[in-house]
């Protein structure tokens, strides 16, 4: 499983966009420094609340693999991925190619602001060199 070079605690979340024909949402987080976009590829599920000016990042966790089940099982928010109630089926299906490693999936916790989680099956992190935010 692959894991987030950083931690992200105390960056910002700046903006997010979206690409549906590439199932692409990009991340653009940024810290005292630094600038980075958080590509997630192969989005199959995402959900993103109060997003606001100032979101402020507490921890970013990635589930995937065996270990990872349980704990990712007992997560509220993954549910909240899964509203309709016809979704039964399609939920375990989701946790079991989670547990094979064919997707994986991040919860971005706020200190203040959005909290983000994404069902997906590869990421990218691209930082950007030379940006002064002034936040």
């Amino acid at each position: 499983m692959k894991e987030l070079s950083h931690n992200y605690h105390d960056w910002y979340i700046l903006g997010i966009s979206t690409d549906v024909n590439t199932e692409m949402i990009e991340l653009e987080v940024v810290s005292d420094r630094l600038r980075s976009i958080i590509r997630f590829k192969g989005v199959k599920r995402c959900r993103i609340d109060n997003f606001t000016i100032g979101n402020i990042i507490l921890d970013t966790e990635i589930f995937a693999g065996r270990r990872f089940t349980d704990s990712l099982i007992s997560k509220t928010a993954f549910d909240k991925l899964f509203t309709l109630p016809n979704e039964v089926q399609y939920y375990k299906e989701t946790i079991n190619k989670i547990k094979n490693e064919i997707f994986s999936y991040v919860e971005i916790s706020p200190s203040y602001g959005c909290s983000v989680m994404i069902l997906f099956s590869d990421f990218e992190e691209v930082f950007l060199e030379g940006d002064e935010t002034g936040i």
